[in-house]
């Protein structure tokens, strides 16, 4: 009875369409199998393998780029703009409170033994030299083993307080002649809190007093060297221990601050 009633079925719908049921299953999987075909191709057409390659070498690209930025940036942090970036990521390390016993190592050189090593280079060598000791200072010497200090004893001929147009500030700049080289001077910039600034009256007591700069007591590391149009020898530097540093009857309280400018031309202090 109900193959009877299927073979009706498929009669009608074979006078009417002209398939049976069987044709038109087979029609619809076919039209399937085509459409599915259709995107396929349509996938195909959109893959261009020169775009793609370009594409991922162009992601290498920017990827070693990046690699060769940071390295620059964080290879010469006396840059003034690496310093900046550096510093405003927090990348710096921040410059510890030394004791003459915690200070890095390092060897002492006299104003006249500098001259000796230092004082031939040429313009742009001494440049160079001069940026070597800021990447120093920049890593907080913590990268540094061999660390330049100042070793003498000068004749105070200027002092003044530090602004905010020096590469530090607040606290005192010292500056006197070596006694025994008088075509050499020394720089001292002494860094305080903004409790512990002198006053100006203090500050004028203390010229043409004798400052002896100790070794392991002060640990006054170089931080620029200049050689003037005249011939005159200027060396710059930064006392790495805290605590108290005695001028003749001044006492002046050295502290750690984060007030540092990389500008190079802010070098010497004293023009």
């Amino acid at each position: 009875m109900l193959r009877s009633l299927k073979e009706w079925v498929s009669s009608r719908l074979a006078s009417i369409g002209g398939f049976s049921i069987d044709e038109r299953q087979s029609s619809l999987a076919s039209s399937y199998r085509q459409q599915q075909l259709e995107k396929v191709q349509e996938r195909k057409k959109g893959w261009n393998p020169l775009l793609w390659t370009a594409l991922f070498l162009v992601l290498i690209g920017a990827n070693l780029a990046s690699w060769s930025f940071f390295l620059y940036v964080s290879g010469y942090p006396e840059v003034p703009w690496n310093y900046r970036l550096l510093q405003r990521f927090e990348q710096l390390p921040k410059l510890p409170s030394f004791r003459p016993e915690t200070a890095p190592r390092g060897t002492f050189q006299s104003t006249r033994e500098l001259f000796s090593l230092l004082g031939g280079l040429e313009t742009d060598d001494l440049a160079q030299y001069n940026r070597k000791l800021k990447r120093r200072f920049a890593r907080s010497f913590s990268q540094e083993e061999g660390v330049l200090y100042l070793s003498d004893t000068i004749t105070i001929t200027e002092a003044r307080l530090l602004t905010e147009a020096d590469p530090f500030h607040p606290g005192l700049a010292v500056k006197g002649q070596s006694i025994e080289f008088p075509a050499g001077y020394v720089e001292l910039v002494l860094t305080t809190s903004d409790d512990d600034v002198p006053s100006q009256q203090e500050i004028t007591g203390i010229i043409d007093q004798e400052l002896a700069i100790g070794e392991s007591v002060d640990c006054a590391a170089v931080m620029h060297l200049h050689r003037g149009e005249s011939g005159a020898w200027s060396v710059s530097c930064l006392p790495l221990v805290t605590g108290d540093f005695a001028i003749g009857d001044l006492n002046v309280e050295i502290a750690v601050n984060d007030s540092y400018q990389p500008e190079p031309l802010l070098w010497p202090l004293f023009r």
